[in-house]
Parts: structure tokens; sequence; C-alpha cells
């Protein structure tokens, strides 16, 4: 999937790089972070799954992989 995304990012920027649209650019601009970040939370629920399923004090688990798909489905 990464690697995909990767591609898509390098179109993106292309593409950004030949339009005026500032509506465009500004959509194009947020789907970077928003994909990265989404990314980050899904490797840090992959990692860290076991221990937040049991957090002290009754805390919820974060749901990261959530995280992820709102991220990417936002992205």
């Amino acid at each position: 999937f990464m690697a995909v995304t990767l591609v898509a990012i390098r179109k993106l920027y292309y593409e950004l790089q030949r339009t005026s649209d500032r509506t465009a650019k500004r959509i194009g601009y947020c789907y970077v972070p928003a994909t990265v970040l989404g990314f980050f939370f899904w490797n840090l629920d992959n990692q860290l799954c076991p221990k937040l399923h049991d957090l002290p004090f009754g805390l919820p688990n974060p749901q990261f992989h959530a995280w992820w798909h709102w991220l990417v489905g936002f992205a």
C-alpha cells in the first residue's frame, strides 16, 4: 500500500506544480500530512496493540487503527 501511496504522492506533486488552482493546491497539500499521519498511527497500533488493550487506570484503547482509516479516508 505504501508503495502505491508514494507513487501517488509523486504524481500529486507533479500535478500541483502544473496547476494554478488554489483549491486544488490546498487539497493536495492536506493529502500528504494526513496520509503520513495515518500511516504513523497504523504502525503505532500494529506495534503497540497488545499494550493498548491493557492500559492502566481503565483508560480506553485509543483505537489508532480507526484513526488510520479516518485520516486516509480524509486524504
